[in-house]
């Protein structure tokens, strides 16, 4: 959970580098006191890992996940360990390139009205109207539009949007994302 310099080698025909040096620059030892913060680096750090292609840089992916471990590590930021998980994971979609339509059907791009609920499939990429399938399915999860704005509002930056009923919901839908484009079994 801190972040830590690495100097490699990379051999010929290896699978795997060779550590040369390895140093902490960012420790984040107000993560390691807290149980909850510990839980929700290291669910980060899985979706990170699993969403990412070996040896493939994901900048924003990356700064995305180290401005989640900051928000972790401080002290004084009252919002619960899991609303800024939750929120991370939206935008972490986002970068991978599996952000969650929410306005639109993602089969038939069939707008859904702001005030009623809708059916989520997030290893579909989002909505699905009742037309194209939506709630036909176990996977299907009906979210009120209030919720939908929320979860909108934190896949745009701000977590604090997100209400604690809230992240559980993301998180599962960022699970079944990941879930059914990278096949990352969360």
């Amino acid at each position: 959970m801190h972040t830590v310099q690495v100097t490699v080698d990379e051999r010929p025909g290896a699978e795997l580098y060779g550590l040369r040096e390895a140093v902490v620059i960012v420790p984040r030892t107000h993560i390691l006191t807290d149980l909850d913060r510990m839980n929700a680096a290291g669910k980060a750090l899985r979706w990170a890992r699993g969403g990412s292609p070996n040896r493939t840089p994901e900048a924003e992916v990356w700064v995305e996940l180290e401005t989640l471990l900051d928000r972790l590590d401080d002290p004084a930021d009252a919002l619960p360990p899991e609303t800024h998980l939750a929120a991370s994971g939206l935008r972490m979609l986002r970068h991978f390139g599996y952000g969650l339509e929410l306005d639109a059907c993602v089969r038939c791009g069939r707008a859904c009205d702001v005030a009623r609920p809708a059916f989520v499939d997030a290893g579909a990429g989002g909505l699905l109207c009742q037309s194209c399938g939506g709630g036909h399915n176990p996977h299907h999860h009906l979210v009120d539009a209030a919720t939908r704005r929320r979860l909108s509002a934190a896949a745009a930056g701000r977590d604090a949007a997100l209400l604690p009923s809230d992240t559980a919901v993301a998180q599962k839908l960022v699970d079944e994302a990941l879930a059914g484009h990278a096949g990352l079994d969360t």
